[in-house]
């Protein structure tokens, strides 16, 4: 590669070149001829950034980090499609993407999936966030947004017909990228949220009796999903909370004083404002990867008001016995036949002194 060559993808790297000069680089990645030309310059910068990440200090959430790179790794089908492959390249990322960032070559690299190249046979994707994680992705669409434990997002690599499609599995927080002649729709169990361009948070984990929307900015139309059949249930405001019943899609709709407590888990905090225990024990149980236990049926019904951010379980457990009538004893793990251990398992009990309100 010549000189003059080098310092036009380095420029390209670098978001600084021209318009003409991003056609050339584009041409140069989806022609065969120029590949072993390219896998030199692109090593060298690779090894640039390396280098460069090894002595800085790390300010990104590893969690968005990994989100990142798994929707690269997602992109395999896109990739195919393409005449010019980054099969080393990527495996590479994967490898150092635990520990290190690299906001240039990552840039080159989404910028390269996202320019006007024809594509044939693009796929799906999926995202997961497993339990006692949490994970930040971004759309082809440019929309944004977290996917909580245990929970999936299932995405076209390329937006096609009328509108924007996900499907949801879990929970996850939106930051919808505006496009009125596109509406974003995010399918679950039954449902569909219909926006445009919205902040809002949607969760609907499978084992959960209701679908609960909460509304941060825009609008949403929440919407039947019977078979092909779409009949509006309800339309919400900012401020606004539904929750929909799963077995007969009954609607309780109502406004919250404070919405960011029911996002505030992208950022790293669990808040209770007054929520029963049988609620708060459930995400509890999500966020750190354990089995909870009411001993009594009532307890489901106590409430209890807390927040929680950078606490350990022990911490938590030790959290709640000091500000609630409320008690614990854990079950050790047990060690399984094939070797694995059994979840962590809490039972939560009364104190002895307490009295449940009549």
């Amino acid at each position: 590669m010549k000189k003059t060559d080098k310092e036009i993808l380095d420029r390209y790297i670098a978001g600084e070149c021209t318009e003409e000069e991003k056609a050339q680089v584009i041409a140069w990645f989806v022609e065969d001829k120029y590949k072993d030309t390219l896998k030199y310059p692109v090593a060298e910068q690779f090894n640039q950034i390396l280098e460069q990440e090894e002595t800085a200090e790390e300010e990104e959430d590893l969690a968005n980090i990994l989100g990142n790179v798994h929707h690269q790794i997602n992109k395999k089908s896109f990739q195919r499609a393409k005449r010019f492959s980054f099969g080393k390249v990527m495996f590479y990322f994967t490898k150092a993407a635990a520990v290190l960032f690299f906001p240039l070559l990552l840039w080159a690299v989404l910028h390269y999936f996202r320019s006007p190249v024809p594509v044939q046979g693009a796929g799906m994707a999926e995202i997961v966030a497993p339990r006692g994680a949490r994970i930040h992705f971004t759309l082809p669409d440019g929309t944004r947004g977290w996917l909580n434990s245990e929970s999936s997002l299932s995405y076209p690599l390329v937006f096609r017909g009328k509108t924007r499609e996900v499907t949801l599995e879990g929970e996850g927080y939106f930051e919808v990228a505006k496009n009125k002649k596109l509406p974003f729709v995010v399918n679950s169990e039954k449902l569909a949220v219909k926006v445009l361009g919205t902040s809002f948070n949607l969760n609907a984990y499978p084992d959960d009796d209701e679908t609960e929307i909460t509304l941060l900015s825009g609008t949403v139309e929440v919407l039947k999903a019977d078979g092909r059949n779409l009949e509006t249930l309800v339309k919400m405001k900012p401020g606004e909370q539904v929750r929909v019943r799963k077995t007969d899609y009954r609607c309780e709709k109502k406004t919250v004083n404070d919405p960011y407590g029911y996002t505030a888990w992208k950022d790293g905090k669990l808040i209770f404002r007054n929520d029963p225990m049988e609620m708060v024990v459930k995400k509890l149980g999500r966020w750190y990867n354990v089995k909870f236990y009411l001993q009594e049926e009532n307890l489901k019904d106590f409430r209890y008001h807390a927040t929680f951010q950078y606490e350990s379980l022990d911490e938590v457990l030790r959290l709640i016995k000091l500000t609630s009538p409320v008690d614990y004893r854990i079950i050790k793990r047990k060690k399984l036949p094939d070797g694995s251990f059994s979840k962590k398992k809490i039972i939560l009990f009364a104190k002895k002194d307490f009295k449940y309100p009549e």
